[in-house]
């Protein structure tokens, strides 16, 4: 019997050293498991609902925006995950930062594991971030906030945004609700109507035309089928009017 007992207590031992193992060794299943269940993701709300098109107006637009020049970064597509992001840079007196994900589904809860990959870029996150969702800071289907103001982490349906600022100029928990009103006043897509959207494209071609392509003339690169991809959901260019 008591043999038995230390066997099964050396056994459980080795299993809680295996597992601690993995995650120090950079097992990176294990640590978003663990991080998952640090900042409590189980509990997150918003991770069902209506599909969003995606950002289909000017920041500049925004009242919090008036007389600053904004700057959009390239797009960043993630086939298999099926997100693009894109980032873009507001300046007027200070700068601000605003990064903007837009997932295509609502299965496996895209945004808000973006947004929690987005949180641990940050040392010591949880000491740094706070749910402000649960004190009084009504943006998004939930939101992370620092002390000072000057980040601020969102999500709202099937998107993802996050604002930052080193410099001061231009109030961020501000830009981010108009930035929330906006996602909120488009209309609500069942994954159909948001399917029906994407574009088709069946011709690519390369950025410089010296590229070889013994198959194709011109420099034309075809493609083998069709294919949806994301443009839409950024139709209108950030720059100043």
């Amino acid at each position: 019997m008591i043999r038995t007992f230390i066997i099964v207590a050396m056994l459980l031992t080795e299993r809680v050293m295996a597992e601690q193992y993995r995650i120090e060794a950079n097992d990176p299943a294990a640590e978003a498991a663990s991080f998952e269940q640090e900042f409590g993701f189980s509990q997150w709300p918003g991770k069902t609902g209506a599909l969003k098109k995606g950002l289909s107006w000017r920041l500049t637009e925004l009242p919090e925006t008036t007389g600053a020049t904004v700057t959009a970064g390239e797009y960043t597509y993630h086939a298999l995950g099926d997100w693009v992001i894109r980032s873009y840079s507001i300046e007027r007196v200070g700068k601000v930062n605003v990064t903007v994900a837009v997932a295509g589904n609502m299965r496996n809860a895209i945004p808000h594991k973006l947004m929690l990959r987005e949180l641990l870029t940050s040392s010591a996150a949880l000491n740094i971030y706070s749910r402000g969702d649960l004190n009084g800071i009504n943006i998004g289907d939930l939101n992370y906030v620092t002390a000072d103001g000057q980040f601020i982490f969102f999500t709202r349906n099937n998107i993802m945004i996050a604002v930052r600022t080193l410099v001061g100029g231009i109030n961020v928990q501000a830009l981010a609700k108009q930035i929330d009103d906006s996602i909120k006043a488009l209309p609500d897509l069942t994954q159909e109507q948001f399917d029906a959207l994407r574009p088709m494209i069946s011709e690519f071609r390369p950025l410089f035309p010296s590229i070889f392509n013994p198959t194709a003339r011109s420099g034309k690169v075809r493609g083998v089928r069709m294919k949806r991809l994301w443009p839409f959901l950024f139709t209108i260019p950030e720059t100043n009017p």
